[in-house]
């Protein structure tokens, strides 16, 4: 009984941290993702999302700044998307009728010292950004 119980015992030791691993790979994109893009340079776009993932589906909120009609200035718009992500690319479309927009791209990990970014490219508004990279916040 004693050489089970070690048994046990030592097999938890060895694989205990992933054993009770609870996150899940699904749920990757769960929380704020934001860019460090400029709109006011003229450069689109910024994005500013607050993403829930859960296995595989994607839904999330925020806002996208695209350079403005004046130099220097910037538009906002309030946006909600839905979508999902497969693996480690991310595809997501924004929920609206009249302003409709895509955002699709890919997870990267260790990426300059990150653990882990998204770099997408976005449609919308008008607007087209290529290679944008999402920073969690």
């Amino acid at each position: 009984m004693k050489r089970i119980f070690l048994t046990c015992f030592l097999m938890l030791g060895l694989t205990g941290c992933d054993l009770f691993n609870l996150s899940d790979e699904t749920d990757l994109l769960t929380g704020r993702w934001t860019s460090n893009v400029v709109p006011q340079a003229g450069n689109c776009c910024h994005l500013d999302l607050t993403l829930d993932s859960n296995k595989g589906d994607v839904l999330g909120s925020g806002t996208i700044s695209t350079p403005g009609q004046r130099v220097g200035a910037s538009d906002e718009f309030a946006v909600e998307v839905t979508g999902s992500i497969i693996e480690e690319r991310i595809s997501l479309t924004l929920n609206s009728e009249y302003n409709p927009g895509t955002i699709e791209g890919s997870v990267l990990r260790n990426h300059n010292g990150n653990d882990i970014v998204i770099q997408v490219n976005f449609s919308g508004f008008g607007y087209s950004g290529r290679d944008i990279i999402l920073f969690p916040r």
